[in-house]
């Protein structure tokens, strides 16, 4: 049974579910076996030229499925070629001019795609079934939307082949989805319909529920997404607001030391210890197991916020632990307020700009076609 298409490519955690347990998926032999065959029933019964240099139907249908991304075009145009020489358009139907749409419609997506197919037990045909498939994407194509908000695009190749379907996004732990659009295109790849909405509470996954107009359609998704308020996002800010506290509570210790400071404290301090524990904690947010590259991109200005909140703690812990001369102990002072006004007006850039985002404008591509 078909579930659906696939781009094209290695598929990482492909799997496959009814009723929570998993069913067989068909290996590429099979299911190119399987997808030619659709083509040649899709090609049954049109009317044919008598010409005895006619292209043999298998060998064009099997170029077709069997095509990469980087000869694909090539095979359609192939294919084009096939339809001139073979078939005999004076003498279609009604009924034949839909079933060419169909087969077009057919080669133009086995071509980028492949037919996703699966066994079930003969028992549930013509029953109402739900059937479940998932797999990991590749980092799809981005649009970089500030330092906190990162739009992909992903294209849903099946689309239209049901009267509805239920599609569900998951991004890395992390992040979060804060708002999906949907575009559908006919076959001349015209935007027809689009639809969107920001997500109410932004979790990792978000849930919809598609309504195809054509099995001719595609469509594609756009999905927003952001850091999540919790873990890096959170602790960053609170490390950002506590190291300029600190700092800035230096300053009128260092303005009036001999009424705030008691007359034996000393430098080096044995209290430099327990200062380093703070950088510590905050560069250990750095370290963290190997992650998605989507994660790491959008994480980096948090992750920038912690190293230096680190690094000023750490010059502070330094300058209490070890004796220095008073040209680098009011140089590294310098260094420190400067350091800290900078995190501070970087931090507060970073977080003001972390907010909803919103769609895409299709209005333009749409306007005067929407059906």
């Amino acid at each position: 049974m078909p579930l659906g298409m696939l781009v094209k490519g290695a598929k990482q955690r492909l799997d496959a579910k009814h009723d929570g347990k998993g069913v067989a998926v068909l290996g590429r032999v099979d299911n190119s076996r399987l997808a030619i065959k659709m083509l040649h029933d899709a090609a049954r019964n049109l009317p044919r030229l008598s010409s005895a240099n006619e292209p043999d139907d298998g060998t064009v249908f099997a170029a077709v499925v069997e095509s990469d991304a980087a000869d694909s075009s090539t095979k359609v145009d192939a294919y084009e070629d096939w339809k001139a020489s073979s078939l005999d358009s004076r003498n279609f139907t009604e009924s034949h001019k839909r079933r060419l749409l169909l087969l077009d419609m057919l080669v133009a997506r086995l071509a980028k795609n492949y037919l996703f197919l699966v066994e079930l037990d003969a028992d549930l045909v013509g029953t109402r079934t739900t059937l479940k498939y998932s797999l990991d994407e590749d980092l799809p194509e981005l649009e970089d939307r500030g330092p906190q908000q990162i739009r992909f695009k992903l294209s849903i190749p099946d689309y239209g082949f049901a009267a509805s379907q239920h599609v569900e996004f998951e991004v890395p732990k992390g992040l979060c989805i804060q708002s999906i659009d949907f575009v559908a295109f006919d076959r001349k790849l015209l935007a027809i319909q689009s639809s969107g909405h920001s997500v109410t509470s932004p979790t990792r996954t978000a849930h919809e529920v598609l309504a195809p107009k054509s099995v001719f359609h595609t469509a594609d998704a756009w999905v927003a997404a952001a850091p999540a308020r919790q873990g890096v996002f959170s602790f960053s800010k609170w490390a950002a607001v506590i190291t300029t506290f600190i700092v800035l509570a230096t300053i009128p210790v260092r303005i009036w030391n001999n009424e705030v400071l008691r007359p034996e404290a000393l430098i080096p301090s044995p209290a430099a210890s327990i200062i380093l524990v703070t950088p510590a904690l905050l560069l250990s947010w750095m370290s963290k197991e190997p992650e998605h590259e989507l994660v790491a991109r959008l994480l980096a200005p948090l992750r920038g916020i912690l190293l230096a909140s680190g690094g000023i703690l750490l010059t502070m812990a330094v300058l209490a632990a070890v004796p220095v001369s008073p040209w680098i102990w009011w140089g590294s002072w310098f260094i420190i307020y400067g350091a800290t006004a900078w995190m501070a007006i970087h931090a507060s850039i970073v977080f003001s700009s972390y907010k909803k985002v919103v769609g895409p404008d299709y209005s333009s591509s749409i306007e005067g076609r929407l059906k």
